[in-house]
């Protein structure tokens, strides 16, 4: 009887043990994540994939939010009640379609997939429980951009297009963005190569904004807005080779339209009623650069102004864009005009 006895109350400490468990892990999964990264795991090789998906746990509702890539700004939102059985988490009673937890702890989420042969595993970063939203609208401002592997410029050209300069490519290339809004949280999503990706904005603290990207760590960032000087009324005008520069040699030359060139206050002209050139032009980056927006390209041409006086514009500029003239080398030439 006694023997009897003991048994039971194992069993039963072992049905406590077992239901005190999967309430702890449900209510460490509770919360919100943001998604850092998520991986295939074929027979080969282990893929690593971004995305931009955002989930809200609570005691028996999922919420999710994913930003569609094919139509950009887009967003799918949904909230399912779920249900967890061990480690589980389970919809409308389906076990065999079903997420497996992995593993859980305060500030780490990881998935699996039972339903699909690739083994698809989701990694998620909790936000900042005490997090308070900031609001911040970078429409039509520039800022500079710093982070560990350095600097860069940001301008919000229109409500859904950002140019980035890269200090160490030297290159302008051109994002989709938007602000997304979820559980209270706000994030800036730039379309990356990849995905789009939230960056989470932190605070606003009058002309800085504090950022954070979740990957496999946390990275932080500012954003540190600026106002550059206005060249655009010094640029405009007739302005004319000097002849002392030295022309380009063939087959450069052939198609070399910038003996001479007028600016007005939106756009260039050049060359000649054979091979015209007109293109609109902006001023940005830190001042110093004329930018020609290219719609046929992520990558956006430029003359870089190393001086400009009243009378006297030196450029280092191409031959040849190379958007324009794929075959041609994008030799980089200082050149001066005078105003004529």
């Amino acid at each position: 009887m006694q023997e009897k006895n003991s048994m039971s109350k194992s069993l039963f400490t072992i049905l406590v043990f077992f239901l005190c468990f999967s309430c702890q892990t449900k209510s460490k999964i509770e919360g919100n994540w943001v998604l850092a990264y998520y991986q295939i795991i074929t027979n080969k090789d282990t893929i690593k994939l971004n995305e931009c998906q955002l989930i809200s746990i609570n005691e028996n509702t999922l919420k999710y939010l994913t930003c569609q890539k094919n139509n950009i700004g887009d967003t799918s939102f949904y909230s399912k009640k779920y249900q967890k059985e061990g480690n589980l988490i389970y919809f409308n009673d389906d076990v065999e379609n079903s997420f497996k937890i992995i593993s859980v702890n305060l500030d780490s989420l990881v998935l699996k997939d039972t339903r699909d042969s690739n083994q698809y595993t989701f990694v998620y970063k909790k936000l900042p429980p005490d997090y308070k939203s900031s609001s911040w609208n970078p429409i039509n401002k520039k800022y500079e951009f710093i982070g560990k592997n350095g600097k860069a410029y940001f301008e919000f050209i229109t409500d859904s297009l950002m140019l980035e300069y890269n200090l160490n490519t030297k290159l302008f290339s051109t994002k989709k963005w938007w602000l997304e809004e979820f559980e209270n949280y706000s994030f800036l999503v730039l379309n990356q190569l990849d995905a789009p990706q939230p960056i989470l904005i932190d605070s606003v603290n009058q002309q800085t904004i504090f950022l954070s990207t979740y990957d496999t760590s946390i990275n932080h960032y500012s954003l540190k807005e600026y106002q550059p000087p206005d060249v655009k009324k010094n640029l405009q005008g007739e302005w004319k080779l000097l002849k002392s520069d030295i022309p380009p040699s063939p087959p450069e030359s052939l198609i070399f339209q910038f003996e001479k060139f007028q600016i007005i206050s939106d756009s260039i002209f050049a060359g000649n009623s054979r091979i015209p050139f007109k293109e609109k032009w902006m001023q940005t980056g830190n001042g110093a650069n004329i930018l020609f927006p290219t719609e046929k390209s992520k990558y956006w041409r430029h003359w870089k102004i190393i001086e400009l006086k009243q009378d006297t514009l030196v450029l280092e500029m191409p031959d040849v864009f190379a958007l324009d003239s794929p075959d041609m080398p994008n030799r980089l030439r200082i050149r001066t005009y005078i105003k004529s």
